[in-house]
Order: C-alpha cells, then structure tokens, then sequence
C-alpha cells in the first residue's frame, strides 16, 4: 500500500552510542525531522511521508544534536517521548532556533488542554494517533507552505532593510550637503550687515583726517573681530554646553549702543530711520555668549528694517527692562506686520514671506537658535499693517 522507505543508516547502535539516526533523501527539498521513541509510530509516519526528505530521532537529546548541525523545515513530534517529554523538547526548539522551524504535535490523546499547551508552547499544528495517512501528509503541506511564506517574508524584510539602509545613507549624504549648503547661506546672511559696517568704518576712515583715522580704524577692527566670531561659531556649531562655556557677563544696554553705532553706517538706517531708546540704566549684566547677542541683534534689526521698508517714516523702539530672574530686550517696529497664520513658523529654517530671491529664511531661525543656546527666550507679537516686537529675554548673570 505504501512505498518502501529507502534510508541510509548513519551509524550503528551500540552501548554508549548516541541513539540511533536515520535519514532518508529524496526529491522533495524540505527537510523534516521525525522524532518518535516508538520504532513502529515511526515507520508509519515515515511510510507516510515517503516523498518527502526525512531524518528521524528516537528521543529528545538526538532531535537536538540534529537540529544544532543542520537546518530542518518541520519537525513532527511526538508527546511522548522517553528523556525528554515532548513539551520540553519544543521549549527548547523555540528557544535555541525561534522561528525558523516548523513543529507539529503527534498525540495518542488529543485533549484540548494538551493541545492548548502546545500552542502557548509555539506548535505549529497537531495531529492525533491514530492519523490517516492523507491526514498526516495534508498537515504537512500546510506547514510546508506557512514555512515557504515564512521564508519569503523574511527574505523580502531582509531586503527591503538593506534598501532602507542604502535610501538612508543617500539621505543622510543629502542631509549633509543641504546643511553645508544651509551653513553656507547663514554664513552669508550673518556677515552681510558687519560687512556693511566694516567697509562704512573703512570708507570713512579714508575720507577722513588724521585725527579721527586712529578711532574709525580701531572699530574697523572690532567689527572684523565679530565677523571672525561669527565664522568660528558656524564652523563649529552651536550647542547649548558649548554656548555657556564661552559665556560671560554682558550690558546688553552697551550692546544695543554698539549696534546703532554700527548701523548708522548703513544707508538704509542712516538716512531714512528714526529710532527710539527707553534703555533701563544701571541694568544688570546677563550671562551670554557676546557674539551670539550681537548677532540675534543684527538680525533683528535687519529684519525690522525690511518689515520698515515701504513706510514713508520708519520707527525702531528698543527698550530695556528686568523682569524676575531675566533682562528684557524690546525691538517695537512700525512695519508691515506679521500675518497671524504666520506666527507659529516665523522662526522656522527656511521658512520666509519675501519673495524669491529677498529672503533666505535663516536671519529670524538663527536667532531663535542662538537665543535657546543662550538660554534664553524669543518671542514675537504682531498686528498686520501695525508693525512687530520682538522679545529677547536672557537669564541674569
């Protein structure tokens, strides 16, 4: 009724040798692994399962030292089995090979709390002696199958991972040259008004007389200065650790003095801007990186300057104050004012409302990131067609 099996004996039986092991190799490209400690049990599965490539496995120690030296797809276990009762053995199949094997159950009893066990325990399926031989071999196919799904959804995880490693190196290769790019157009926006300063200081000093030479020359030198600063943070970047570490203690009063000095030597200031001082005197020094102060200074002002641009008077208010723990820096303009969908953006990267070409979206984002770095706070409130403040607020020194 049924094919012979044909096998090849690995070894023989003898006192202190392993327990016997059978293998029988045919077409059929699975692997499956029969463990039954029943010489009889086992020649039935095996006839069974005639077309498929089968080991067997009298007990519990042999299924293991088998599967530690070669793969199998499935493995047919029975429950009862002399060292090792079946329960065990599964256990330890799913702890030492997880998923990767197939395991269905073969029980003379069948009952549901048995079975239950045996799913909680990781079995696959579970088939009851006595078993049709079509039975057993439609079990099998299932399993065979599930593994063959199995198989191919770990291979198409396995490459869709190694495709996602890949996209994600060229991304962040991407992100690199976006950042050195984004540097490269912060470096330009940063330095574009002290480099207005520096050849106003410069042009001056020519036109000038001996007498005031010494002094033009000498704030040449201070805005050359800021500018080497400006260009060492950037290289380096900016961190909040490292910020403090170069931080000392600043009048921002002084620094809001030195500003508008620079900045008369801007055509867009000079000529056609009237600014307002409300400076608390005898204001407390704050703990701040110098560079960074002015900076978020210069931007803002650049900023209020071009919000200022189409007004026939343009008005700048600064006004200082200590409010708790923190000193205050006001910049009120009369611009054109910041749409309110626009607020919560405003110091986004990149994000701008001037047109192509006017606007990089990095003045108002570096001095939010400069601000936090300085533990400090930037806020702003607006009124469209009224103008903007903005609030830099920084912890005492």
């Amino acid at each position: 009724m049924f094919a012979p099996s044909r096998y090849v004996r690995l070894g023989e039986r003898t006192r202190q040798a392993a327990p016997e092991v059978v293998v029988e190799m045919l077409v059929n490209e699975a692997r499956i692994l029969v463990v039954e400690d029943n010489p009889a049990s086992r020649r039935i599965v095996l006839r069974s399962l005639a077309n498929h490539r089968l080991s067997e496995a009298a007990d519990g120690a042999a299924a293991l030292a088998m599967l530690a030296v070669q793969p199998f797809d499935l493995v047919l276990l029975d429950v009862g089995l002399p060292d090792l009762d079946g329960f065990e053995l599964l256990r330890q199949i799913r702890e030492r090979h997880g998923l990767s094997v197939m395991v269905i159950l073969v029980t003379a009893r069948g009952q549901t709390a048995e079975v239950v066990q045996g799913f909680n325990l990781g079995a696959d399926d579970y088939v009851v002696k006595p078993f049709r031989p079509e039975e057993l071999e439609a079990r099998v196919q299932s399993a065979l199958r599930l593994k063959r799904l199995q198989d191919e959804l770990l291979s198409i995880n396995h490459n869709l991972e190694s495709e996602v490693r890949a996209r994600t190196d060229q991304l962040l290769a991407h992100e690199r040259f976006a950042l050195l790019g984004r540097n490269a157009a912060q470096l330009a926006h940063n330095l574009n008004s002290p480099l207005t300063a520096l050849m106003g200081y410069i042009e001056l000093a020519i036109e000038a007389g001996a007498a005031r030479q010494d002094d033009l020359l000498l704030r040449a030198r201070d805005v050359a200065v800021e500018m080497q600063a400006i260009i060492a943070r950037l290289l380096r970047g900016v961190r909040r650790g490292e910020a403090m570490a170069e931080a000392g203690d600043l009048d921002l009063n002084s620094v809001i003095e030195q500003q508008l000095s620079f900045w008369q030597l801007d055509p867009r200031f000079r000529y056609r801007v009237f600014v307002e001082c409300e400076l608390t005197p005898e204001l407390p020094p704050v703990r701040a990186v110098a560079a960074d102060v002015n900076q978020i200074l210069t931007n803002l002002i650049d900023n209020a300057l071009y919000a200022t641009q189409e007004r026939p008077s343009a008005r700048l208010r600064f006004r200082t104050r200590q409010v708790g723990q923190e000193v205050l820096v006001e910049l009120q303009d009369n611009g054109i004012g910041i749409p309110a969908e626009h607020l919560e953006r405003i110091f986004e990267p990149l994000f701008t409302t001037k047109p192509v070409g006017e606007g990089t979206g990095l003045g108002l984002a570096s001095c939010y990131e400069l601000v936090t770095a300085n533990r400090g706070r930037l806020e702003v409130a607006s009124e469209l067609g009224e103008g903007s403040t903005f609030t830099l607020a920084l912890p005492l020194g």
